[in-house]
């Protein structure tokens, strides 16, 4: 009898190992599909920044047109006003001339060639008054191209500033429902913190699990029916569990523990309600500590499990995929 229930229990670990592995391929692949949502949140920020260094360029392009639009305008007032002198001495000379028609014929040479002068005088100034004319004209297109480039700018900076704004009062607001949700658990059990546009919510190990083991306690259970009754109404938000460890234990060992422990949350929260289709699990091991593995209470606090709350960034990516952002790129 006894040799049965040996055999019986073999095949059970062996099933389970099965399970673990292919729930570790797909915990693996979900992280690497996290990653790139999270790689991609940092282009958006980069690109948020970039477009706020461009506005700032164009402000101050846009000043310098202004300035050249003044002097262009003071230069066009300063050679009208010498072209209306030199108009009044030519017409002077014209007066003159006609006094002085009975002259000797050398006066009358010098003064024609003086008029002469003039007139040429009259027409360069008449032609550097018309390139004036052209050049303030084409300040004031470039001022206008500007000025639309800039209100363009303006109007996506403000989309996207408005988006933020909407997403970060989305986590606060979802930061408040958590705590609300964990009242009445200690803080040594659990933290909530609001980092990088998302929600963490840490579990401790003495929490959800007894040590070496990925079986939720009956007070773990209790804590995250709490939380699937908030994360139940949190529409257009995503989740992922990450399993921690300390550095006990071999690394294959932490690895298969910090996942187990991460899908068995994940499915306990399923069957209280949580869509699956916003969940994802991944092992983290020992290798994202909070703390060195230096001494207990640091191993302590390294032995958690991680729900990290995400925003929705798919209207940011819209924002960014938009008619006005391909043309400036």
């Amino acid at each position: 009898m006894q040799v049965y229930k040996l055999f019986f229990l073999l095949g059970i670990l062996s099933l389970v190992s099965c399970v673990s592995s292919n729930r570790y391929e797909e915990a693996l692949a979900e992280k690497r599909g996290l990653e790139e949502r999270v790689s991609q949140l940092e282009k958006t920020q980069k690109e948020f920044e970039r477009l706020k260094s461009d506005y700032m360029s164009l402000n101050e392009q846009n000043s310098n047109l202004k300035d050249e639009l003044e002097s262009c305008q003071t230069k066009y007032k300063n050679m009208n006003k010498a072209r209306k002198d030199l108009q009044e001495v030519y017409d002077k000379i014209v007066a003159q001339n006609k006094q002085l028609l009975e002259t000797s014929s050398s006066e009358k040479r010098d003064l024609l060639e003086e008029l002469n002068d003039k007139r040429t005088m009259l027409d360069q100034r008449e032609s550097e008054l018309n390139k004036t004319r052209r050049e303030i004209l084409e300040q004031e297109n470039k001022m206008g191209e500007m000025m639309a480039r800039l209100r363009e700018k303006e109007a996506r900076i403000e989309k996207l500033n408005e988006r933020l704004d909407e997403m970060n009062s989305t986590m606060e607001k979802t930061l408040g429902s958590i705590e609300k949700a964990l009242t009445n658990f200690g803080k040594d059990e659990f933290s909530v913190r609001q980092e990088n546009g998302r929600v963490y919510i840490s579990l401790s190990q003495q929490l959800l699990f007894e040590k070496g083991s990925s079986k939720i306690n009956p007070r773990g259970q209790s804590a995250l029916e709490q939380l699937a009754k908030s994360m139940k109404e949190m529409n257009d938000l995503s989740f992922t569990v990450e399993g921690h460890t300390d550095s006990d234990g071999s690394v294959e060992r932490n690895w298969e523990l910090s996942t187990e422990r991460a899908t068995e949350v994940v499915l306990f929260l399923q069957k209280k309600g949580v869509n699956p289709n916003d969940m994802i699990a991944s092992g983290r091991a020992l290798y994202q500590p909070v703390a060195p593995n230096t001494d207990e209470d640091n191993k302590r606090l390294n032995r958690r499990t991680e729900i990290i709350i995400n925003p929705n960034l798919e209207q940011i990516f819209e924002l960014l995929k938009s008619p006005e952002v391909s043309e400036s790129e």
